[in-house]
C-alpha cells in the first residue's frame, strides 16, 4: 500500500505522462514527483524510462532510463515493472519487475510465438541529487518466481506461462518485514506470495553479488 497513490491521482499526473511521452506500459510512481515508464518500441524491450514530474507546470520530463541486460533467458524479450520500488533507506531500493521471454510454438498447424513470464529482482539506488540508477551487477540473474512454482490444476493452466503482480504490500511477521505479492497466474486466479525482505536484498548489493 502506498500512501501517495491518492495523490498521485487526484493530480492526473498519469494522464499528462503519456500525453507527452507517447504510447507505452507500465507506468509506476517512485513518489510524487517521480515515474518508471517503459515506452514504445523495440529498443525500449530492456529499458525504463525515468520521469521527473513537475505537479505545479505539469510537465513530464525524461530524466534518464534504465537499461536492463539483453542476456537473461528469463528476459531475453522484454522487461517491465510490477509494483514500485520498495524503499528500504534512503538511498536504496528493491525492485521487483518481470521479464518475458518469447518462444515459437506449433499450434493448428503453424508457428505462433508464446510468450513466458518470469518475476525478478534488482537494487535500485539514487545519488545525493535523486537521480535513479541500477547496474547489471545488481540485477539477479535468477527469477525469483516462475509460473512452474506456482501450484496449478488442469490443461487450461498448463497453457498460460504467465505470471504477474496486480499488488503488494510490506508487512511485518515474526518480527520482521515481508514483502506479500498478489501474483496472478494466467488470467486465471491470484495468489498470495510472501518473502523476506532481507532475503530479496542479500546479494544485490555491489561487491557481494555473485552470478
Amino acid at each position: 500500500y502506498l500512501n501517495f497513490m491518492d495523490e498521485i491521482q487526484e493530480i492526473n499526473a498519469p494522464d499528462y505522462i503519456l500525453d507527452t511521452l507517447g504510447p507505452g506500459k507500465n507506468l509506476t510512481p517512485v513518489d510524487l514527483n517521480k515515474f518508471l515508464f517503459r515506452k514504445d518500441g523495440e529498443e525500449n524491450n530492456h529499458r525504463l524510462s525515468v520521469i521527473d514530474w513537475d505537479e505545479k507546470t505539469r510537465q513530464a520530463e525524461e530524466e534518464g532510463v534504465l537499461e536492463f541486460p539483453k542476456d537473461l533467458p528469463w528476459a531475453s524479450y522484454r522487461v517491465g515493472t510490477t509494483l514500485p520500488p520498495v524503499w528500504t533507506n534512503d538511498h536504496e531500493a528493491l525492485l521487483i519487475f518481470h521479464g518475458i521471454e518469447k518462444v515459437m510454438i506449433l499450434k493448428n498447424g503453424r508457428e505462433e510465438p508464446h510468450y513466458i513470464y518470469s518475476l525478478g529482482r534488482a537494487l535500485l539506488r539514487n545519488d545525493e541529487e535523486g537521480r535513479l540508477y541500477i547496474w547489471d551487477e545488481e540485477i539477479d540473474r535468477k527469477p525469483i518466481l516462475t509460473r512452474e512454482d506456482i501450484p496449478f490444476e488442469g490443461e487450461r493452466y498448463s497453457q498460460r506461462k504467465v505470471v504477474y503482480v496486480c499488488g503488494g504490500s510490506v508487512d511485518e511477521k515474526d518480527g520482521k518485514k515481508v514483502l506479500s505479492l498478489l501474483v496472478n497466474v494466467g488470467d486465471l486466479k491470484t495468489f498470495q506470495v510472501t518473502y523476506s525482505l532481507e532475503d530479496l536484498m542479500a546479494g544485490l548489493r555491489k561487491g557481494s553479488w555473485t552470478a
